[in-house]
Protein backbone atom coordinates (compact mmCIF):
# COMPACT_ATOMS: atom_id res chain seq x y z
CA UNK A 1 0.00 0.00 0.00
CA UNK A 2 3.02 2.72 0.78
CA UNK A 3 4.48 1.64 -2.66
CA UNK A 4 0.99 2.42 -4.34
CA UNK A 5 0.92 5.84 -2.41
CA UNK A 6 4.72 6.41 -3.55
CA UNK A 7 3.81 6.07 -6.90
CA UNK A 8 0.79 7.62 -7.36
CA UNK A 9 2.52 10.96 -5.58
CA UNK A 10 5.53 10.49 -8.34
CA UNK A 11 3.13 10.49 -10.65
CA UNK A 12 1.22 13.77 -9.89
CA UNK A 13 4.71 15.15 -9.69
CA UNK A 14 5.56 14.03 -12.98
CA UNK A 15 2.43 15.35 -14.87
CA UNK A 16 2.27 18.53 -12.84
CA UNK A 17 5.91 19.26 -13.65
CA UNK A 18 5.24 18.21 -17.34
CA UNK A 19 2.21 20.80 -17.95
CA UNK A 20 2.89 23.70 -14.99
CA UNK A 21 -0.32 25.20 -14.00
CA UNK A 22 -0.91 27.50 -17.34
CA UNK A 23 -2.65 28.16 -19.72
CA UNK A 24 -2.51 26.21 -23.47
CA UNK A 25 1.39 27.14 -24.89
CA UNK A 26 0.18 28.04 -27.97
CA UNK A 27 -0.83 31.41 -25.87
CA UNK A 28 1.22 30.86 -22.83
CA UNK A 29 -0.24 31.89 -19.31
CA UNK A 30 -1.98 34.05 -19.21
CA UNK A 31 -2.26 36.86 -15.82
CA UNK A 32 -3.89 39.69 -17.88
CA UNK A 33 -1.78 42.55 -18.25
CA UNK A 34 0.12 42.59 -14.49
CA UNK A 35 2.87 45.42 -15.56
CA UNK A 36 -0.22 47.81 -14.57
CA UNK A 37 -1.12 46.50 -11.18
CA UNK A 38 -0.43 48.44 -8.37
CA UNK A 39 2.52 46.71 -7.57
CA UNK A 40 3.39 46.40 -11.45
CA UNK A 41 5.39 43.55 -12.60
CA UNK A 42 6.48 42.73 -8.28
CA UNK A 43 5.22 39.86 -6.96
CA UNK A 44 2.99 40.58 -3.42
CA UNK A 45 0.99 38.04 -1.66
CA UNK A 46 -2.12 40.07 -3.02
CA UNK A 47 -1.11 39.22 -6.56
CA UNK A 48 0.85 36.25 -6.65
CA UNK A 49 -1.48 34.48 -3.67
CA UNK A 50 -0.69 30.61 -4.16
CA UNK A 51 3.10 31.24 -5.00
CA UNK A 52 3.75 33.58 -2.37
CA UNK A 53 7.20 32.99 -0.65
CA UNK A 54 8.02 29.83 -3.24
CA UNK A 55 11.73 29.93 -4.10
CA UNK A 56 10.88 27.10 -7.05
CA UNK A 57 9.41 29.45 -9.58
CA UNK A 58 8.92 25.88 -12.03
CA UNK A 59 6.67 24.23 -9.73
CA UNK A 60 4.30 25.76 -10.90
CA UNK A 61 5.13 27.70 -13.91
CA UNK A 62 6.06 25.75 -17.19
CA UNK A 63 9.27 27.66 -18.55
CA UNK A 64 7.72 26.77 -22.20
CA UNK A 65 4.78 28.32 -21.43
CA UNK A 66 5.32 31.73 -20.18
CA UNK A 67 6.83 35.40 -21.40
CA UNK A 68 4.95 34.14 -25.05
CA UNK A 69 3.02 36.90 -25.66
CA UNK A 70 3.53 40.25 -24.17
CA UNK A 71 0.21 41.34 -23.18
CA UNK A 72 1.08 45.13 -21.40
CA UNK A 73 1.42 46.85 -25.11
CA UNK A 74 5.04 48.09 -23.84
CA UNK A 75 7.62 45.84 -26.58
CA UNK A 76 8.60 43.73 -24.09
CA UNK A 77 11.03 41.44 -26.34
CA UNK A 78 9.52 38.74 -25.09
CA UNK A 79 11.75 36.10 -27.66
CA UNK A 80 14.55 37.86 -25.47
CA UNK A 81 12.98 37.11 -21.90
CA UNK A 82 12.08 33.95 -22.90
CA UNK A 83 15.50 32.49 -23.90
CA UNK A 84 16.84 34.40 -20.68
CA UNK A 85 14.65 31.93 -18.65
CA UNK A 86 15.53 29.21 -20.15
CA UNK A 87 19.44 30.35 -20.31
CA UNK A 88 19.28 31.33 -16.40
CA UNK A 89 16.55 29.32 -14.96
CA UNK A 90 14.61 30.96 -11.83
CA UNK A 91 17.26 32.87 -10.68
CA UNK A 92 16.38 35.38 -13.47
CA UNK A 93 12.86 35.72 -12.11
CA UNK A 94 13.44 38.09 -9.33
CA UNK A 95 14.93 40.69 -12.17
CA UNK A 96 11.57 41.70 -12.82
CA UNK A 97 9.47 40.33 -10.40
CA UNK A 98 11.07 41.09 -7.11
CA UNK A 99 11.89 38.49 -4.19
CA UNK A 100 8.63 37.00 -4.27
CA UNK A 101 8.45 37.67 -0.03
CA UNK A 102 11.60 35.58 0.29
Amino acid sequence: MKLYKILTLLFCLTIACSFGCGSAAETGEDYGDIFNSPDGLNLTATNHEYGWQNAQCNACHNFTNIHLIDRSGSNFDMQTIQNQTFEQGISVCANCHGTNGL
